[in-house]
């Protein structure tokens, strides 16, 4: 004969705690140390905890890629180009999905070649053609506020470096050409700061073009009325590249530019 047992709502919860308590005390007694070994370590910040003197290659790396002075930006082709090409020649907007119905393979625009003409490239769709965008590859692009010294000492792995009076100097570095068909007055009338104190887009004042990929952008650190472009508290400064074919869009947050020294913008 079986004989049915009945609990009341009170003892079930009494015996989930008991057995909770006792997972507590045998995780503090055996394996506390094991968990919090598993955690994450907090970000190293070799700019604020060494002397530059004492950073590492990877420290230097992360200043100027990953750090308030320097970003890594990824950008999909797809997206960055905005537009496709189908095979006949067809123009369409590109969305996120990419849902073109009925297109196999896809010519896509790859800019203009050394004689003026418009080049392409094709890039093969799947049966149905659809998902077209996620095979156009991501390239990626560094963003760094090479006025500071704190970039400087890293890039250059030594003191203090000449830096031009009274400008601000980024450097746009791109894993896709970004400067190869724009001339200097096309890029200047494309890019900007934008600043909260300054209330307005400022454009820079000249390019120095490296290769075709690499550029340095100098704005003035003073507007013309004698407000400063950007000041140490600020939080939000946004950089916009207007590049070749596509735009680079990078946010600053100066407040957190500073080592142990101050501040470094």
């Amino acid at each position: 004969m079986y004989r049915t047992l009945h609990f009341s709502p009170w003892r079930i919860l009494a015996a989930i705690f008991t057995g909770a308590l006792a997972l507590v005390f045998v995780l503090l007694g055996h394996g506390a140390a094991e968990l919090l070994a598993q955690q994450p370590a907090q970000e190293a910040r070799p700019w604020l905890e060494k002397d530059s003197s004492d950073w590492s290659e990877l420290d230097r790396l992360q200043i100027m890629t990953d750090s308030p002075w320097g970003q890594t930006i990824e950008l999909n082709e797809c997206a960055a180009r905005g537009r496709i090409y189908s095979r006949a020649g067809s123009r369409r907007a590109a969305s996120p999905s990419m849902g073109l119905p009925r297109q196999r393979d896809m010519r896509v625009y790859d800019g203009i070649d050394a004689q003026g003409r418009v080049r392409y490239r094709t890039i093969l769709g799947t049966s149905d053609g659809t998902n077209m965008c996620p095979q156009l590859v991501n390239f990626v692009n560094e963003v760094s506020w090479e006025s500071a010294q704190t970039v400087c000492r890293a890039r250059q792995g030594g003191p203090d470096c000449d830096q031009p009076a009274g400008e601000v100097k980024i450097r746009v570095w791109s894993g896709a050409s970004a400067f190869r068909n724009k001339t200097e007055a096309e890029i200047l009338r494309k890019s900007y700061i934008e600043a909260k104190l300054a209330g307005k887009k400022v454009q820079p004042t000249r390019v120095q073009f490296v290769a075709h990929n690499e550029a340095y952008f100098y704005f003035p650190r003073q507007l013309p009325d004698g407000t400063p472009l950007i000041t140490a508290g600020e939080q939000k400064v946004t950089f916009v590249c207007g590049c070749d074919w596509f735009k680079l869009k990078a946010e600053f947050n100066p407040s957190q530019m500073v080592t142990g020294a101050g501040a470094d913008i």
